[in-house]
């Protein structure tokens, strides 16, 4: 009894010493569905609009900083009034966006300019310290955009 005692106590300040050091878990990828949209959410300080459809997420988390790709298809009469609840603004043909070649759904701007960089609005929020969000908007639908989204908590 007194060995699992002394296991435990063990336990227990090794796990306060990894929370009071800073020492995260090791890391892990994940795409949904092992991961959830309020998982996303979470990471992004972003909520998705309740008119979305056809939502991906992909997060990263455990390492130096959590990550999270979010897609999804938005109404184009809805789109301003979520750029302005978070503050973005967009210019046509901005591409504020890391290579995610993994992500078979994630846009990756290729060298000769596909996918057509006039079809796109962008734009990034950035506030030092605690997270970054860049986002892009593809507007080739007029009915009916694809709205992306990378995230970053540092």
């Amino acid at each position: 009894m007194k060995k699992l005692a002394m296991i435990v106590f063990s336990l227990a300040i090794l796990t306060i010493a990894c929370r009071i050091f800073g020492v995260k878990e090791v890391p892990t990828m994940s795409a949904t569905p092992q991961y959830s949209i309020e998982d996303a959410e979470r990471i992004a300080r972003i909520k998705i609009p309740a008119e979305a459809y056809e939502i991906q997420v992909y997060t990263v988390t455990g390492w130096m900083d959590d990550a999270a790709l979010i897609k999804f298809k938005l109404p184009s009469n809805k789109l301003q009034s979520f750029l302005d609840e978070y503050g973005f603004q967009v210019e046509k043909g901005y591409w504020p966006f890391q290579d995610w070649s993994s992500v078979e759904w994630w846009p990756n701007r290729k060298e000769d300019g596909e996918p057509p960089i006039s079809n796109y609005l962008g734009g990034e929020l950035d506030f030092p310290g605690y997270y970054v969000q860049k986002i892009v908007v593809d507007i080739s639908n007029p009915d009916v955009y694809t709205v992306y989204l990378e995230c970053f908590e540092v």
